[in-house]
């Protein structure tokens, strides 16, 4: 239940965010640094793979050369000369994005889907790459004013139109493309039932969303599917309606639009408004579902979590004449994807753990759980893993490390786990991992080349293991695999069926499964095993999909949805003779009277590209800049402006930045020279885990400042330089990250207070750490029930240089605990700082109004200074002492925009704040304390359809116990956070 890529523009401008002044150390590596790439030029794309997934780069050169011809036929939509592409077997979900920042490139991530992940799994490989390359040509596009201001500032992001459109808009042609742009015309999300069911049982219904909805930004289910989803069926409502050129007459409008306003070459190119084509394709889409009648009430919805239930199996009855309970997977956005159960005669559902990345889970006899778990390796890579949940204490044991093996299910003696093995890329392997030693390595049940096996239940005596199994060019099927023999038979081999998600009945001569006719949505189907002979059990509107069986056989759970997501249903298992079979959803008897194209079990034959000599990775090529950005910032002392150019080969191993800045406006007096640019300079190398890094900058500012004898702010002007070398070592985890850096620095410093100058030289070594457990899911106002803990030190060393000997130290810790309602958050911050050692050197730390404390760990001279009943930089110390406490209460959550506009208000929240800090010099006085109490209120919103923002406006009395500022109320304004 994927999306296939990510938005490429999140990628593109998170890209561009990362380096606007500096590259910072410790940002995100790319690929997994075990690996080891070679490079592929096969004339319109340069593949960049690894050993472990030669065999798919091979492939898919043919691939991408053949997907470049079609579309360069094509009128409309020219495909770009040279794409880079790189091939990476570093998760277990097949996946990918496209980005044309600052080339255009594709990384693809080579695992299989299931067959019921809600992509067709039919020719993945091909259907991922043409989604992916369609984001390139289309968003590679530059007409008009856009070709030409990519003369003057180069591949600039603001020079991509296609880049700032709707988020449904990007992901829909891609979408839509899989299929037209396929050499078989099958292939696609176009052609699977259970992701056309996202849009058709919306329109069953009547929970259509409405066009501002899907732009970017919505939580909600269908989440991040429904811009893939709507825009699929949008635009293929307007391919079906004016012709598929029309589309690409569209792309060409757009492409020469002004930023974010794409979206009115609707009414230029189909004579409507955008708005007005959305009503009538909600119209089309009502009376299209209409057709379809809905189920018979028959059965019963025992879990109301909605968006990603799944893998429901029946668990022992806790005592004789109880009814059993079930346990499954969850994934919402009100909390961390974990397992839960529920009892099926309350309806009860209990959390049990925690659990990222779960597929499926077993129950045993013992009462004990097993499960695969997704983990972060080396930062990167997601990989999958084995766990045992313990019966009576709930504790956690992995029984594997680093094994990648998935679908687990316990055998009926307890002593064997069958599972599936991702060993090589686009591969699975069906194994057996014995309980009594599971560090001896799985043993291979069943294998062949590019053969995915999906989902294992061991039959009730042992003696078999029924699962799902797609061979490359065939459509999903169930077998039965003779665990002694090794001998697999295909079951219910009926042509026009897609299997998946099988399990056993209990007499151990039936296997149920979910079973789609054609384009139809999965329905289940009993199947005897001796025979073959299908029986329908199911004929839901809407799909049913991962059948259990009761042990008595009278019940049987499943998926089903709804508009609001996944749920688990009940339903009386019905015996043959109990019922006559149930009639299938008319979309699907419909889509088998016309004939679907017959799915062959090979390959279609491609042309294949010019060979050419593989080589080691060479990342010097594309390390050149492509554009130059104007530079504008801001700072509570001045106004700057410049320009920015920067560099990142493809696989992300080497990243540079420079810049240069000019004072435009000084907003403080405090005077010194507007001609000198400030400039910074910086590189970074991410290919391991440690990162190096180095950095060279020139900055003034007029904000630092050194207390009076009272204790007030004295601005003047620093005109820093400084040359630093660090080393840091990130260490990124699903449930904390955490992260060491140290570095060398050389600074000089010099001071400007009326006409007087001094220079101080404050060359040093500097440590820094920071961790953070907390986390943020979709439904949440803020960082959630974890804590996020920082502390930095620098030793000024006149070995280094240094006019003086002396440092600085801080540190920041920061607890968000729940409150008394879901989502409410009781966040609570401790920072301080404080310098020792000769004057020249000492750093002075301000305390003072409400700007947002961005990250832990800083030696900043705002390190420790959010109070929020003064102004900013009020006070100022040698050392300084902070406590800011918050409750935070989410308000409403509209998650709605305006039309077309690229404006998404998410939610709103507010919270009661309070703060109490001292700076101080000689020595620390209870009775000088400052305080502040207040109140904010803040909106999540969406900007241009891909950029969240925190905006938060805020009052705070202040009193200063000292009586030197004011006391009174102040009001304040910031974007994010305050902690």
């Amino acid at each position: 239940m994927i999306a296939m890529s990510l938005p490429a523009r999140v990628r593109m401008i998170g890209l561009l965010l990362a380096v606007l002044t500096v590259v910072r150390p410790g940002s995100a590596q790319e690929v997994d640094p075990a690996y080891r790439f070679t490079s592929m030029n096969t004339g319109h794309f340069v593949i960049h793979f690894h050993a472990e997934t030669a065999e798919l780069a091979a492939r898919l050169a043919t691939i991408a050369e053949d997907t470049w011809t079609r579309f360069s036929v094509r009128p409309g939509l020219p495909p770009p000369a040279r794409t880079h592409v790189v091939v990476t077997d570093q998760s277990e979900s097949a996946n990918g994005y496209a980005s044309t920042l600052p080339r255009n490139s594709i990384v693809l991530y080579v695992a299989a889907p299931a067959a019921a992940s809600l992509l067709n799994p039919d020719d993945w490989l091909e259907t991922l790459f043409v989604h992916e390359f369609t984001h390139v040509v289309h968003l590679d596009r530059a007409e008009g004013w856009a070709r030409a201001a990519r003369v003057v500032f180069g591949r600039a992001p603001w020079t991509f139109p296609n880049l700032l459109l709707p988020t449904w808009q990007i992901e829909g042609l891609a979408t839509l493309e899989e299929t037209a742009m396929h050499t078989s015309p099958d292939r696609g999300r176009q052609h699977v039932g259970d992701f056309g069911v996202l849009t058709a049982e919306a329109g069953r219904t009547g929970r259509l969303e409405t066009l501002d909805r899907v732009g970017g930004g919505l939580t909600d289910w269908p989440g991040g599917l429904a811009p893939y989803a709507y825009g699929l069926a949008f635009h293929d409502y307007l391919a079906a309606r004016f012709g598929s050129t029309a589309l690409l007459d569209l792309s060409n409008h757009t492409a020469r639009s002004l930023p974010w306003l794409g979206t009115r070459k609707f009414g230029r190119v189909f004579g409507q408004s955008l708005g007005s084509l959305w009503r009538d394709f909600q119209d089309e889409l009502s009376l299209r579902a209409s057709i379809v009648a809905p189920a018979a009430a028959a059965a019963r919805r025992i879990t109301r979590h909605g968006f990603a239930v799944s893998a429901p199996r029946f668990q022992r009855a806790e005592c004789s004449g109880c009814r059993p309970t079930i346990v499954y997977t969850v994934r919402t956005p009100h909390d961390r994807p974990g397992l839960h159960e529920v009892a099926l005669d309350t309806l009860v559902t209990t959390r049990l753990t925690t659990a990222f990345g779960t597929r499926t889970v077993a129950a045993g006899s013992d009462g004990a759980l097993y499960f695969d778990q997704q983990e972060l390796q080396r930062n990167t890579g997601l990989y999958s893993d084995l766990y045992r949940r313990e019966p009576v204490s709930g504790d956690l044991r992995a029984l594997t490390a680093g094994a990648r093996l998935m679908d687990p299910d316990i055998a009926p003696d307890g002593r064997t786990l069958a599972a599936v093995h991702h060993g090589v890329a686009g591969q699975r392997d069906l194994v057996t991992v014995a309980l009594t030693n599971v560090t001896v390595s799985p043993v291979t049940i069943a294998s062949g080349p590019g053969t995915r096996f999906n989902v294992p239940r061991w039959s009730p005596d042992g003696s078999t293991i029924v699962a799902e199994r797609q061979e490359p060019g065939g459509v999903p099927q169930i077998v039965v695999i003779d665990v002694g023999s090794r001998q697999v038979g295909v079951v219910a081999p009926q042509a026009g069926l897609r299997w998946a998600t099988p399990t056993w009945h209990p007499d151990g001569q039936r296997i149920i499964a979910a079973a789609a006719v054609g384009n139809g949505p999965f329905n289940l189907a009993e199947v005897t095993v001796a025979t073959g002979a299908v029986r329908w059990l199911t004929a839901e509107p809407a799909g049913a999909t991962w059948p259990a069986v009761s042990s008595d056989g009278a019940t049987i759970v499943y998926v089903g949805y709804t508009t609001d997501g996944f749920d688990l249903f009940e339903r009386e298992y019905l015996q043959a003779s109990s019922s006559p079979d149930p009639v299938l959803p008319a979309v699907a008897v419909a889509t088998v009277a016309e004939g679907p194209p017959v799915v062959t079990s090979q390959v279609p034959p491609r042309r294949m590209p010019v060979p050419t000599p593989v080589a080691d990775y060479r990342p010097w090529s594309t390390l050149l800049p492509t554009s130059w950005t104007p530079l504008f910032t801001t700072a509570s002392d001045q106004y700057r402006a410049g320009a920015l150019v920067s560099g990142q080969d493809v696989l992300g191993y080497h990243a540079w930045a420079a810049s240069a800045t000019w004072r435009v406006r000084e907003r403080i007096g405090a005077g010194g020279e507007s001609s000198t640019p400030d400039w910074s300079a910086s590189y970074v190398y991410r290919r391991w885990q440690p990162q190096l890094w180095t950095s060279i900058s020139r900055s003034t500012s007029s904000f630092a400042t050194e207390p009076d004898a009272t204790g007030l702010a004295v601005p003047l002007t620093v005109t820093e330089r400084l040359a630093e070398v660090g080393i840091v070592l990130p260490v990124r985890r699903l449930r904390f990250s955490h992260a060491t850096q140290m570095s060398l620095v050389h600074s000089v410093d010099d001071w400007d207070r009326a006409g007087a100058r001094t220079e101080r030289n404050r060359s040093a070594a500097r440590l820094a750490w920071r961790y953070s457990s907390a986390q943020r899911p979709g439904y949440a106002i803020s960082l959630e029930r974890g804590i996020a803990f920082g502390t930095a030190a620098e030793f000024v060393l006149p070995a280094l240089g240094a006019s003086g000997q002396g440092g600085s130290a801080t540190g920041d810790i920061r607890i968000y605990a729940p409150g008394a309602a879901r989502h409410h958050v009781v966040a609570i911050r401790g920072a301080g700082a404080f310098t020792w050692g000769d004057r020249v050197v000492r750093r002075a730390f301000l305390l003072g109004g409400g700007e947002a404390s961005r990250t832990t760990g800083s030696l900043s001279s705002s390190a420790a200074s959010l109070l929020r009943g003064f102004a900013s930089n009020t006070f100022a110390g040698r050392h300084v002492a902070l406590v800011n406490v918050e409750y935070r209460v989410p308000l409403a959550r509209p998650q709605r925009g305006l039309g077309a506009w690229p404006f998404f208000l998410h939610s709103l929240h507010g919270a009661v704040v309070a703060d109490v800090g001292h700076a101080w010099t000689e020595g620390f006085n209870w009775s000088h304390l400052k305080t502040s109490i207040g109140a904010e209120l803040s909106a999540d919103v969406v900007l241009g359809y891909w950029m969240p923002l925190t905006i938060t406006g805020g009052v705070a009395r202040g009193h200063d116990g000292a009586g030197v500022a004011r006391n009174g109320v102040t009001g304040y304004a910031r974007v994010g956070y305050a902690f």
